[in-house]
């Protein structure tokens, strides 16, 4: 009889790997390798199934639950013998996963894009395989460049919080061997988004008196950055280009980007070279947004446009708080509180707000901002995909800053949501257009 394909148990793949697996290291090792070919394998298949998508889910939280076991086991065995986390190789071979399959594994997650706990849970898990302090300097000083590289890749491929941390640790080991990553992120900011648009990265030798290389990369570096503009940004509609990083790279790239425009008669940039501008940041990742909309040369750049009142409102809020704390309010009990009382001298709702499942919540607030105006306020609607909208989310989505000061608000809970009880009942749904007056 011919062989009968076995089912797959997905429901015991869930509850994680049996102590059996790790009686020895080499055997755990291969099999973090397998599953992760295997997520590999399901992350190519040109469309899931409902059952191949349920076997990546099973895989995601298998290989979450090795990694767990060997990273606890190999503290162990560190423990056992006194030698210092991090810092012994010998004793990593065999007792962690390869490079290969850490980077095949974030690279098939990544490429899946379901976005699920199961998948956040093994990007935070590889994250901490190569970043944490008990590994990271050993792991990666066993990683040849292909594997670091391949690394690199597929942690800047998942585009996760997560993986940040091993992106830097990878940043590092690259620099100490010679390898310097040289790092361009394009990101558009309009006055209701920030969006990620393009990315270039590029390794770039140590810097050394004797030779040329360095010089060479970081020409063939600026010259896919130059290209990235010419391909990605639209001159003659943004207001401004901020050249922004942590050294002098972003100096040193205008300067030849000019001379480059000059030499090769690129008369559009020539004419827009005003609207360029070089200012320090942190980083280069896109949590150094909202440093750079904070530095008074960017505020100077986009006066006079939504984004520039949107920061200045929140600035002017943020003020408010740490001299007159009577004259703010936050969270949607205490706004509408103060709208009552015709109080608010500046109001600011996030978008979100008005797309509430809940038809009468998206009523309330709607009405809120229409008495608001009625009353004089200034009243700022914010994108939630917008790095002043992220902001403002973190205070419920609503706050205001008030005409004069009203202590007795400060009792009512923040957090606490409007109220629908006792509200008459809608006859019609409200439009949606309703909702859009306000963007």
């Amino acid at each position: 009889m011919p062989n009968q394909p076995v089912p797959l148990d997905l429901a015991a793949w869930m509850q994680g790997p049996s102590p059996g697996a790790f009686a020895r290291p080499q055997q755990a090792t291969r099999g973090f390798a397998a599953l992760a070919e295997l997520l590999h394998c399901l992350s190519l298949l040109p469309a899931q199934s409902h059952k191949s998508a349920e076997l990546a889910v099973a895989v995601s939280h298998l290989m979450t639950e090795f990694l767990g076991h060997m990273l606890n086991d190999y503290q162990q065995d560190v423990e056992r013998r006194g030698a210092a986390p991090g810092k012994d190789v010998t004793g990593l071979i065999g007792r962690l996963p390869e490079p290969r399959a850490l980077a095949l594994a974030a690279a098939a997650t990544a490429q899946l894009g379901s976005a699920g706990q199961e998948d956040e849970d093994l990007l935070h898990m590889l994250g901490s395989t190569v970043a944490g302090p008990k590994t990271s300097s050993a792991l990666l000083a066993l990683a040849s460049e292909d594997e670091l590289h391949d690394l690199k890749r597929a942690f800047q491929l998942s585009r996760s919080a997560s993986t940040a941390g091993a992106e830097e640790a990878i940043a590092v080991e690259m620099q100490q061997r010679g390898l310097r990553a040289g790092i361009a992120n394009f990101h558009l900011l309009t006055a209701v988004l920030a969006k990620d648009v393009h990315r270039v990265s590029l390794s770039l030798p140590k810097k050394r008196a004797t030779t040329t290389n360095y010089d060479k990369a970081l020409v063939r570096f600026f010259e896919q950055v130059y290209q990235g503009i010419k391909d990605h940004i639209n001159l003659d509609l943004v207001k401004c280009v901020l050249m922004a990083g942590p050294g002098f790279v972003k100096d040193d790239f205008l300067g030849w980007m000019l001379q480059k425009a000059t030499q090769s008669g690129d008369t559009q940039l020539l004419q827009k070279k005003s609207s360029f501008v070089s200012v320090h940041a942190s980083c280069v990742h896109k949590q150094a947004l909202k440093e750079l909309l904070a530095d008074e040369q960017v505020q100077k750049s986009i006066a006079n446009t939504k984004a520039a009142a949107h920061l200045k409102a929140l600035e002017e809020f943020y003020m408010m708080v740490q001299k007159e704390p009577d004259r703010v309010c936050y969270g949607p009990k205490q706004v509408h509180e103060a709208v009552e009382k015709c109080a608010v001298q500046t109001l600011m709702v996030v978008d979100s707000l008005f797309r509430n499942a809940n038809m009468k919540l998206r009523r309330q607030y709607v009405e809120m901002v229409e008495t608001a105006r009625d009353q004089g306020a200034s009243c700022q609607i914010f994108s939630s995909q917008h790095v002043s909208g992220e902001q403002l989310q973190q205070l419920s989505g609503i706050a205001g800053i008030l005409r004069f000061p009203l202590p007795e608000i400060g009792d009512i809970d923040s957090d606490a949501g409007l109220s629908d009880a006792g509200a008459e009942e809608e006859k019609e749904k409200m439009p949606q257009e309703d909702a859009d007056d306000f963007m």
